[in-house]
């Protein structure tokens, strides 16, 4: 049965949606979270980020990919932790874009979801952060991630 817009504002609408409860409406649900993502209500586009992370189809990075483009910065950090419901390998694209992120916070959300069987695309994006970030506890963390993940 197709899945409505209606359906998934109702699912995300709650200050403190169900999102376990959310994502039974399944992949379906990817085009409109991924309408949600770009539109320009911020928290939905952060609920709906969060949302297509639990949500087990091929088509999540795609919606977390636009959740990591956003203007919001609360989208993006959603897409970094969305990531943690994902395998290494659809995780990490999404990753190592925000690694990079402009906005500490991003990149503090993102370095913490590095999955211990990072790609070594995502290894190679934590060694740039130990190398050049301006923040020196984000290096540490960073570096911290990076020890942890070495093949």
């Amino acid at each position: 049965m197709p899945v409505t817009m209606e359906q998934v504002h109702f699912a995300l609408l709650p200050e403190e949606p169900d999102y376990v409860a959310a994502a039974a409406l399944g992949p379906e649900a990817m085009p409109l979270l991924q309408e949600l993502v770009a539109g320009g209500d911020p928290e939905l586009a952060t609920k709906a980020a969060s949302l297509a992370g639990l949500i087990d189809d091929p088509g999540a990075p795609d919606v977390l990919h636009a959740a990591a483009s956003s203007d919001h910065p609360s989208a993006r950090v959603a897409a970094a932790h969305a990531t943690r419901q994902m395998s290494a390998e659809l995780a990490a694209p999404v990753l190592t874009r925000l690694v990079a992120a402009d906005d500490a916070g991003v990149r503090k959300v993102a370095i913490n979801a590095v999955p211990e069987s990072a790609t070594p695309e995502l290894r190679q994006a934590l060694e740039r952060v130990v190398e050049d970030d301006g923040h020196a506890p984000l290096r540490a963390m960073a570096r911290d991630a990076a020890d942890r993940v070495r093949p």
